[in-house]
């Protein structure tokens, strides 16, 4: 095998090679300059391919805060609507219409601590009204302590507010 390379490459002309340097960085530059244009442009796309990503993300997460902020200010107006009144008609009109309204857009929205939160304002607003609507029992103690113990909870659920909607309101790195 040996001796048939060695007749082969007798036969063959001997190959020239010669490395020309570039004389200036002119030379160099032109040899790259193709090369490092698609680097370039390559670089760049993939900038504003990331910066429009990022930009993408701040709209998504600014649009789910305005959607969340609906629903806590919803609340928010509705627990100050059922102390202004004292229980009395808080289960009836347009604040209760909004106030449904706005649970049932933070079915979507919200985990299950809010969801739970605001039922729990939607059960203790109906118990509420019926202590303030109960005029012939106005003096059982039952009823009264029952009252004080549904008062009671509207106060801690009002006082709960800011911390149960804090989680999901938290913007982060915008």
């Amino acid at each position: 095998m040996l001796l048939l390379l060695q007749a082969a490459a007798q036969h063959l002309p001997p190959i020239n090679i010669t490395i020309q340097q570039p004389k200036t960085w002119v030379d160099l530059a032109t040899a790259i300059s193709p090369n490092a244009t698609s680097v370039t442009a390559l670089a760049i796309s993939l900038w504003v391919a990331i910066t429009q990503n990022r930009l993408k993300r701040r709209e998504i997460k600014k649009d789910q805060f305005d959607r969340r902020f609906v629903v806590y200010i919803a609340a928010g107006q509705y627990l100050t609507f059922v102390l202004s009144r004292a229980g009395v008609g808080v289960i009836h009109g347009e604040e209760m219409v909004r106030f449904d309204e706005a649970r049932e857009r933070a079915e979507m929205l919200f985990g299950p601590e809010v969801r739970t939160y605001l039922a729990d304002i939607r059960d203790i607003a109906g118990k509420l009204y019926v202590y303030a609507t109960e005029t012939t029992r106005q003096a059982d103690p039952e009823r009264i302590a029952n009252n004080e113990a549904a008062w009671g909870r509207f106060h801690k659920l009002l006082a709960q507010k800011n911390d149960v909607f804090r989680k999901d309101m938290y913007l982060g790195d915008f």
